[in-house]
């Protein structure tokens, strides 16, 4: 997730999703101001 993502959970979502696995999270900063998307829509955009 992005870095953006991270810093908005709290600690009792932390620990949750860490129970699954480890959380990566990048600083993607730019694209999400300048892009208007995020690590998601990196990944999975569709065009039609």
């Amino acid at each position: 997730m992005s870095k953006t993502a991270r810093n908005s959970l709290n600690s009792s979502q932390i620990k949750e999703i860490s129970e699954f696995g480890t959380i990566i999270s990048v600083d993607i900063h730019t694209i999400e101001i300048n892009g208007g998307g995020s690590a998601r829509c990196m990944l999975a955009e569709i065009y039609s």
